[in-house]
């Protein structure tokens, strides 16, 4: 464990719209723990977070084609916990956040990622969310330029330093406070 590790978070948003999008072969559809395919999901490692995340609410959001999984994501309402900035995030009524966004290794570069959160947007707004959150470590290049194909409005960046056990954190990000 190391004594001093720091993040910086960028923060997108964008105003949900009910649309109808092709989606090519790739079909989009949300989870609860009920439906989820915990038998073919690839990335099982995680199986026991994913567990806490639905009995606190999440809901997954997963891209198929045929019966591949190539896109993953999870979608929260409420508050999240953001363990890169040891902080809790209280979401405001009608906003939601996508986090924990995969494409899968062999399906990346096909622009899957931006119609997939192009896709979760619409589908939000018809259940009446008014914003979508998402958010990337600032050097992740790929995943930023995703989720700006997609048209997402750049809202800010958190940095946080933690040191021994403390966190400093700061930036300015256009609706929400850390």
């Amino acid at each position: 464990m190391s004594l001093l590790n720091r993040h910086a978070l960028r923060f997108f948003r964008q105003t949900c719209f009910p649309v109808t999008l092709l989606t090519g072969d790739i079909e989009f559809s949300f989870h609860d723990s009920d439906s989820f395919p915990w038998d073919t999901h690839p990335l099982h490692q995680f199986h026991a977070q994913y567990r806490a995340r639905f009995s606190e609410g999440s809901r997954a959001f997963l891209g198929r084609s045929g019966a591949a999984i190539v896109f993953s994501s999870w979608v929260e309402h409420g508050r999240l916990v953001i363990d890169e900035l040891r902080w809790e995030w209280k979401l405001t009524a009608g906003d939601a956040v996508a986090y924990d966004v995969v494409t899968m290794p062999d399906w990346r570069g096909k622009g899957i990622y931006p119609a997939a959160l192009r896709r979760l947007s619409g589908l939000l707004a018809e259940e009446g969310v008014r914003h979508l959150w998402i958010y990337s470590e600032e050097e992740n290049d790929a995943s930023i330029r995703g989720i700006r194909k997609a048209g997402f409005e750049d809202h800010g960046v958190i940095n946080a330093v933690h040191v021994a056990g403390l966190t400093r954190r700061s930036g300015v990000v256009k609706g929400v406070n850390a």
